[in-house]
């Protein structure tokens, strides 16, 4: 009978380790998650950037095609 308890806090031993591991490695990709979350909103932000700017320059290129047609070349 004192084998099976022996055996029995074992396993309830290896089981309560195993689970704080489950709980490490989940709180290290939560982190990680967070991280790559605030890189894509990093880069959402600097695409939006590059879309307005884009977006001034053709209307700057529209306003100069349209200054330039007032000039005749012989």
């Amino acid at each position: 009978m004192e084998n099976i308890s022996n055996k029995i806090l074992h396993n309830k031993d290896d089981i309560i380790a195993s689970i704080h591991n489950i709980s490490a490695v989940t709180e290290e990709n939560t982190a990680e998650t967070q991280e790559v979350s605030a890189s894509a909103e990093e880069q959402l932000a600097s695409i939006e950037e590059i879309v307005s700017i884009s977006q001034s320059s053709i209307e700057l290129a529209r306003k100069l095609e349209h200054e330039t047609r007032k000039f005749k070349v012989d």
